[in-house]
């Protein structure tokens, strides 16, 4: 019986080997499937991962200010439903100026801090 050297690696003594193209293979589908694609996974991950817990910071750390921006859609594009988008880039149209242009995330940093605003105001 031929086996190429991949099957080959994996043979031990007295351990079933894979048959060829046409032949009938002696290794049984659950041990055939561990083989094909359960070897990284045996190898990355051979225990379960450890419980997750939350880190505890300091509580000095509350009192340095924020003076970043703080990214809203870190994995990708911020999407607004059309509802709240036409309004939105309609008021925006009509209040740009070419003297004072203002970009599009410029006017709705402006409208989310009127919004903000009111938010504290009700608090």
């Amino acid at each position: 019986m031929q086996t190429t050297g991949v099957v080959d690696a994996y043979m031990h003594a007295g351990q079933p080997r894979f048959g060829s193209a046409g032949e009938a293979s002696m290794v049984c589908d659950h041990d055939y499937a561990a083989f094909c694609g359960g070897n990284a996974e045996r190898l990355f991950f051979p225990t379960p991962a450890p419980p997750a817990a939350s880190p505890e910071l300091p509580d000095w750390l509350c009192l340095f200010p924020i003076t970043r921006p703080v990214t809203v859609a870190p994995a990708g594009p911020f999407s607004l439903p059309m509802d709240v988008y036409e309004p939105l880039l309609s008021d925006y149209l009509t209040h740009n100026h070419p003297d004072a242009p203002l970009s599009f995330e410029g006017y709705l940093v402006r409208q989310l801090r009127i919004c903000a605003r009111a938010l504290l105001e009700e608090a």
